[in-house]
């Protein structure tokens, strides 16, 4: 069991990074750098808080991951 679960870990981390390098060669084809700089502190694990990347939909396309609302000082206001 434990050999299958490392098969199937190494198995999507290759996916992983072969998005990510697909990605990254859009990233930079388009001239943004931004991307390509966070996903080299992605890598390099010199990122001291968690980094949340935007996941795949069904279709393929990049969804980017949903931020919590802040509640400090935030107030909703409704048209009467």
């Amino acid at each position: 069991m434990q050999g299958v679960s490392k098969a199937r870990a190494k198995h999507d981390r290759e996916v992983f990074l072969n998005n990510l390098c697909d990605e990254l060669e859009t990233d930079i084809g388009q001239n943004r750098l931004g991307p390509v700089f966070n996903a080299i502190r992605l890598l390099s694990g010199k990122r001291k808080k968690s980094l949340a990347l935007p996941s795949i939909n069904e279709m393929g396309l990049r969804v980017s991951p949903r931020k919590k609302p802040s509640s400090a000082g935030a107030s909703i206001s409704y048209p009467h």
